[in-house]
C-alpha cells in the first residue's frame, strides 16, 4: 500500500491482491449479515420464506466469484488495475 498525493488530495495505492481482498472481505461480511438474518427468520419461524435472503447470497456469491476471475485473469496477463473508490458520508 502506498500513499500518493496529487492535486492537494491523498490518495492511497493498493497492490491488486490487497484490492481483491479488501473487495473480497466486504462482501464476505454481507453475506455473513444475510445469513444471520436468515438464522433470525428461522428461529421465529421455521416456515418462513427463505427464497429473498437466499436469493440475495447467491448474487454476492457469484459476484465475489466473477470479481475473483477478473482479477486472477488480470493477473495473469500482467495487466495494470486501477481502483477507484469514493466514500461519502452526508449528515
Amino acid at each position: 500500500m502506498q500513499l500518493q498525493k496529487s492535486n492537494g488530495k491523498h490518495s492511497i495505492g493498493f497492490e491488486p491482491e490487497e484490492v481483491m481482498e479488501l473487495i473480497g472481505s466486504l462482501i464476505d461480511r454481507k453475506i455473513n449479515t444475510y445469513k444471520i438474518e436468515f438464522m433470525q427468520h428461522w428461529e421465529a419461524d421455521h416456515n418462513f420464506d427463505a427464497e429473498a435472503i437466499t436469493k440475495k447470497i447467491k448474487q454476492l456469491s457469484e459476484k465475489k466469484e466473477k470479481m475473483q476471475l477478473h482479477f486472477k485473469q488480470a493477473k495473469e496477463n500482467s495487466q495494470a488495475l486501477d481502483f477507484h473508490t469514493l466514500i461519502k458520508i452526508l449528515i
